[in-house]
């Protein structure tokens, strides 16, 4: 059998969800709460932000299950076990990526609320830039048009305040990624003028290159590649 908690979790989920496919409902059930059993006593070690963040991500998952089926009481009970979880990883890029992708996994089921709430709590201002830019852009497809405006602001106003450089070009960007998936092109390319702009001012030549680099595979995967190729030999002039 497995040995591994994290990797039995997930595994008993993936079983419960094929019985649901299967309408076997009693063996669902089962199946699910044993692995939530199991994730709960995925053991940890405070010193490393992994094991906790295995936990985390088990219990979320099982939340978003059940979120599925309707057991919405218990859905927000696992899933505020899974933030109880995250709090505790003591490295702090780390806790944040860990409640980034917790919001992206209620974003995802439409919880935008719960998502929103979750995303607002991340302590590292770049990736919680970009989880309530990601969250505007579920909102979008949604049709919820104003809403994903709003959202999409406090992102940028998020980025503005960022006061490492690099950091702040990379919200920036990732900030004109979800514009774009928006449609909302001239916006994006607006954005991409003030990050060019911000990293042709910074002094240091090796982060400047850095951010011209980050900007050029980042136009170049938008598929414009005739300004990737502009910023690119501005990049290699420096």
């Amino acid at each position: 059998g497995i040995t591994d908690d994290k990797m039995k979790s997930f595994a008993l989920l993936s079983i419960s969800s094929e019985f649901t496919k299967q309408k076997m409902v009693n063996e669902s059930e089962t199946a699910i709460h044993e692995a939530l059993k199991t994730a709960q006593g995925i053991a940890v070690n405070t010193k490393k932000p992994w094991p906790l963040r295995h936990k985390s991500s088990a219990l979320s998952s099982i939340s978003i299950e059940f979120f599925k089926r309707g057991e919405i009481n218990l859905a927000e009970v696992v899933m505020q076990e899974a933030l109880d979880t995250v709090v505790e990883i003591f490295f702090a890029d780390a806790q944040s990526s860990a409640v980034s992708a917790i919001a992206f996994k209620l974003a995802s089921q439409e919880k935008i609320k719960m998502a929103l709430e979750t995303a607002r709590l991340i302590a590292n201002d770049g990736i919680k830039s970009s989880a309530i830019s990601s969250i505007s852009s579920e909102l979008a497809k949604k049709g919820k048009f104003k809403e994903a405006n709003s959202t999409m602001q406090e992102a940028l106003e998020i980025a503005k305040k960022i006061l490492n450089e690099r950091k702040r070009i990379a919200a920036f960007l990732a900030i004109s990624v979800e514009l774009g998936k928006q449609n909302r092109f001239k916006e994006a390319e607006a954005i991409q003028k003030e990050t060019l702009d911000l990293v042709l001012m910074i002094k240091n030549v090796e982060d400047k290159n850095f951010a011209l680099a980050d900007i050029t595979l980042n136009l170049a995967k938008e598929g414009k590649i005739e300004k990737a190729l502009q910023i690119g030999q501005e990049l290699v002039d420096f």
